[in-house]
């Protein structure tokens, strides 16, 4: 799990080095699921590819075209920080770990704290699931 310090990491996209990160809300409507997670994505702004880019790239097959690049954001800022020369001296991401043998004690106080998979999940099936595997029975 992790807690990322937004504030901070929006403050630094104003700095002269600057972050290239973005937080994005979803539009919920149409998708029940999004809604009820109610769900913050972050989106790192990587340069665009020029032209020269693209041309190379045709007759690559797929395998050889990095389409996403699967970087841990944490990784992406720590890096961005090196590359300017600075230290970080907050905390701007935190990761939390917990034994696997928690996660049944995790999941009952999410329930009592209203977060059921009915809730996370608000189709047929998600109320099923609880109904099925309620952890607070």
């Amino acid at each position: 799990m992790w807690a990322l310090n937004m504030g901070m990491l929006l403050g630094e996209r104003h700095t002269q080095e600057g972050m290239p990160v973005e937080f994005v809300t979803p539009y919920y409507g149409g998708n029940q699921n999004l809604a009820a997670q109610k769900g913050l994505f972050s989106h790192w702004i990587s340069p665009r590819l020029s032209f020269a880019d693209l041309a190379q790239s045709v007759g690559k097959g797929p395998e050889e075209i990095e389409i996403v690049e699967r970087i841990c954001l944490k990784e992406k800022i720590v890096g961005t920080y090196e590359r300017q020369k600075r230290k970080v001296t907050h905390n701007l991401i935190k990761e939390f770990q917990m034994p696997s043998s928690e996660a049944p004690a995790l999941r009952r106080l999410l329930c009592e704290s209203g977060y059921t998979t009915s809730r996370v999940f608000p189709s047929y099936n998600g109320v099923v699931d609880q109904m099925l595997n309620d952890p607070t029975d």
